[in-house]
């Protein structure tokens, strides 16, 4: 008798377990895939995640496309994040209020190219290298390049900000664009660091907008 009823308290602590382990991962969700084309992925943690649409997304999750894949993502306040090719996205945070309006959230782009359309609601944040774009409600595009980070205003207003390159505060309308240049590295100016460049804010020509919101959208 002391054997099963030593077994039967083993058996529930394992359902006990089990059954808490998604309260947990639920905690942390903060959107999912909605859509994707190609074959992008999610790094949690150790794991590889195909990114199908419907997975749950969580903080701090990487999100991985190739150079033939994009992905979308919408966001637990109905923000939507798509990914372009060859980029790597990294979800910081989104903390949202009782009715579920963002409160804030934040995102990193590692490298390559993300366009956001963004809910009204509280701070919505990109991060890329030391600079970082803030937005409420609007739609814009941010890249991280090897020797730039560019932003692009589709609709509504921007607030872009680096003081590591001297750029205290710019706000961005519909249309303008962004280069915010890197400074060349000691390799590449024999020895000493190269002196911050002035970023360019200008309207983007028909082109490059047209190749930009391209580069972001799904078939």
């Amino acid at each position: 008798m002391t054997k099963l009823f030593a077994s039967l308290a083993v058996a529930i602590l394992g359902l006990v377990a089990v059954a808490a382990q998604p309260a947990a991962a639920e905690d942390e969700t903060v959107g999912q895939v909605s859509r994707s084309d190609g074959a992008p992925q999610v790094q949690r943690a150790d794991a590889l995640l195909a990114a199908t649409p419907g997975l749950p997304v969580l903080v701090d999750d990487l999100l991985i496309t190739d150079a033939r894949s994009r992905l979308e993502v919408t966001l637990a306040d109905r923000s939507v994040v798509v990914i372009g090719p060859a980029s790597q996205v990294r979800v910081v945070n989104l903390e949202l209020a009782a009715d579920d309006t963002r409160e804030r959230s934040v995102l990193d782009v590692v490298s390559g190219i993300l366009r956001a359309t963004v809910t009204p609601g509280g701070s919505f944040e990109v991060q890329a290298r030391s600079t970082v774009v803030s937005v409420r409600s609007t739609e814009f595009t941010v890249e991280t390049a090897p020797d730039r980070v560019s932003a692009l205003v589709l609709d509504g207003v921007v607030t872009v900000a680096d003081p590591a390159q001297d750029v205290e505060s710019v706000d961005l309308t519909r249309g303008l664009g962004i280069d915010i240049f890197v400074p060349p590295r000691e390799s590449e100016t024999g020895g000493q660091p190269g002196p911050p460049m002035p970023p360019d804010v200008h309207v983007w020509g028909p082109q490059r907008v047209a190749e930009t919101v391209l580069r972001t959208r799904l078939p």
